[in-house]
């Protein structure tokens, strides 16, 4: 009879108890698995679905987990037995309750954060890593176990741009390769890694082979640049910025590496033309001007014919050769420019005017090279030019005085080589002037002031004189334009002979 009864039992815990030795448990999605597992040999538990068991492991052997589900299990442990947590892509990295010691295996291609490892092996006796990804670049490292690096161990690092050394992980050991990359991927430094006491380290280099950042062309001028000029603060300050777009700001400041400083320069010189443009004129007049401005200032000299094609219809057509001297912190050049204007008026009969002028500039640089966006231009030339229309409607106060509103628009555009910049803008603005005769001679005061959509302004103040009887006068412009947040100056000495 107790035989039978001891059969009986234990054909019953065969039934809720199952045994595994060299195989892998694999439990499915889906899947509630709620029977007792006893571990006989070393082998692995692959959860995709619900564990609930009860896992006894054998003495000496070595339990394997992948849980990409929900573990519920209590685990027991023989004499020598180790449970290891597998992590062989992110899918893994889930936080298990083993209740007892276990150990966390990171195998993995996909790049797992130092927060997640820090949260599954919390309580874990140590990580061993082994041809695996580890991002250290969105947590801290002081919470995790012991490590140990086997194979190629990649650490992704982020934001450390310096010189200095930087703790990366404590109680690291192995004979493994370690490779740090930029999560930022920053050119400007190299890095490597050294060990002290167990602890691994970075040792950031401030990158200068700037062939590897910048390209060749842009890097073989700035050596030759250095040699010309090794006082530059534009070299001086290259090799402690802290990133590419600090470098590439810091090059942009140069006419060498952007275009921009030449055209915002012209820029300046074409408001400038906007502001004192003509009203109806007549006769030849010579006039030498100057422009003064934050980083250069320009002189040169202007000829110009103008007459009434009719009654109501004026012309002025000009030819203009200036040299601009350009020097600031980082530029040092000459520019030798050559133009010409086109300005039409029109007045009715009732009071209505329409102001037009076409501009344009050739400019030749005082400088042999420049490399915009990796292209090298040799002997650099650029051109610029400037249309201007208004409307206006001119109202006649009294026999000296008047007074004129318009509204208009400009278009301006910047060339060098293959490389162009536009800009459209609508103006509006008021002009108003003093006429009388005196012993002869006609005085015209005219104050013009306008305003364009981006917020630039300009003022300009003639005065004028002609004698009619010698055929002869002369104006004085003064000229003042806000643009890109400067004042410019520009006056301009005209004589005039009537013909």
């Amino acid at each position: 009879m107790k035989k039978f009864l001891c059969l009986i039992v234990l054909l019953t815990v065969c039934v809720i108890c199952e045994s595994f030795a060299n195989v892998s448990v694999v439990i499915n999605p889906n899947q509630n698995y709620s029977n007792v597992i006893n571990i006989d040999e070393s082998t692995t538990i692959e959860n995709n679905g619900v564990l609930n068991s009860d896992v006894y492991v054998c003495p000496r052997c070595l339990l394997y987990v992948k849980n990409t589900g929900v573990i519920n299990s209590k685990f027991y442990l023989g004499d020598g037995a180790k449970i290891i947590q597998v992590i062989s892509d992110s899918s893994h990295v889930n936080k298990i309750d083993f209740g007892t010691n276990y150990i966390v295996h990171l195998e993995s291609g996909d790049a797992v954060s130092v927060a997640a490892i820090s949260n599954v092996a919390s309580g874990a006796d140590k990580v061993v890593v082994r041809d695996s990804v580890l991002d250290l670049s969105d947590g801290k490292t002081d919470s995790l176990p012991p490590m140990e690096f086997y194979g190629a161990v990649k650490l992704i690092v982020s934001g450390i741009n310096s010189t200095d050394d930087v703790l990366l992980l404590h109680n690291v050991t192995g004979n493994g390769t370690v490779f740090v990359v930029d999560a930022q991927n920053n050119p400007m430094y190299s890095r490597t890694v050294y060990y002290n006491g167990g602890d691994l380290y970075l040792k950031g280099m401030r990158e200068t082979n700037y062939d590897e950042i910048l390209g060749k062309d842009t890097a073989d001028l700035i050596e030759d640049l250095k040699e010309q000029d090794p006082d530059n603060p534009l070299f001086e300050n290259m090799d402690s910025v802290r990133d590419k777009n600090e470098l590439n700001n810091l090059l942009s400041r140069s006419i060498y590496f952007n275009p921009d400083v030449l055209f915002d320069a012209l820029r300046i010189v074409n408001a400038l033309d906007i502001t004192s443009v003509s009203d109806k004129v007549e006769g030849f007049s010579v006039a030498p001007f100057g422009i003064l401005s934050d980083d250069f200032y320009l002189y040169g000299v202007g000829i110009n014919l103008a007459g009434n094609i009719t009654d109501k219809f004026n012309m002025d057509l000009g030819l203009r050769m200036a040299r601009m001297e350009f020097k600031n912190s980082f530029n040092d050049f000459e520019n030798t420019m050559y133009g010409a204007n086109l300005t039409l008026n029109y007045d009715s009969d009732y009071g209505v005017f329409i102001r037009a002028m076409v501009s344009a500039y050739l400019s030749r640089l005082s400088i042999d090279k420049v490399v915009y966006n990796g292209d090298v231009i040799n002997n650099p030339r650029a051109a610029s030019g400037v249309m201007l229309i208004d409307l206006g409607y001119k109202v006649n106060l009294d026999d000296a005085f008047y007074i004129a509103p318009f509204i208009g628009g400009t278009s301006e555009l910047y060339m060098l080589d293959n490389i162009n910049k536009t800009d459209t803008r609508f103006r509006t603005g008021v002009g108003m002037g003093y006429v009388f005769d005196s012993l002869g001679i006609r005085y015209d005061y005219n104050l013009r002031v306008a305003a364009d959509m981006k917020g630039d302004v300009g003022l300009n103040l003639q005065i004028a004189a002609m004698s009619e009887m010698d055929a002869i006068g002369g104006d004085i412009n003064l000229s003042a334009a806000y643009v890109m947040d400067m004042l410019n100056y520009m006056a301009t000495v005209k004589v005039k002979f009537l013909f």
